[in-house]
């Protein structure tokens, strides 16, 4: 299923909501935000996994987001995979982003 919110896929729009957004960070995962707009994007960095491992990272990060992104503000997101994270299931990444959005005060109170 396709995300409906734009994914940044460009290093320029990455790298402007890490350096103008908000960092959250834990032992598995940095979150990046920078509010004013609606996108996300996944990161996996080159110096500790395989092409495939990053993959599945951010696949991984990425069902998360989709299964959460209902409950979210309207925000830049950056989400960044760290070393803590490659043994993890799915369901324990979803746990991880939702206390992270928590955290940076990102759920909406229904």
């Amino acid at each position: 299923m396709k995300l409906p919110k734009k994914e940044i896929s460009k290093k320029a729009e990455i790298q402007e909501v890490m350096r103008e957004g908000k960092t959250y960070v834990s032992r598995e995962m940095v979150v990046y935000v920078k509010r004013g707009g609606k996108s996300v994007g996944f990161a996996a960095g080159k110096r500790y996994w395989k092409a495939h491992e990053r993959n599945r990272l951010k696949r991984m990060m990425r069902e998360g987001y989709r299964k959460i992104r209902q409950e979210l503000q309207d925000v830049k997101l950056v989400l960044v995979a760290r070393r803590g994270m490659e043994g993890l299931k799915s369901q324990q990444v979803e746990e991880i982003m939702l206390r992270m959005f928590e955290k940076a005060g990102l759920i909406c109170k229904k």
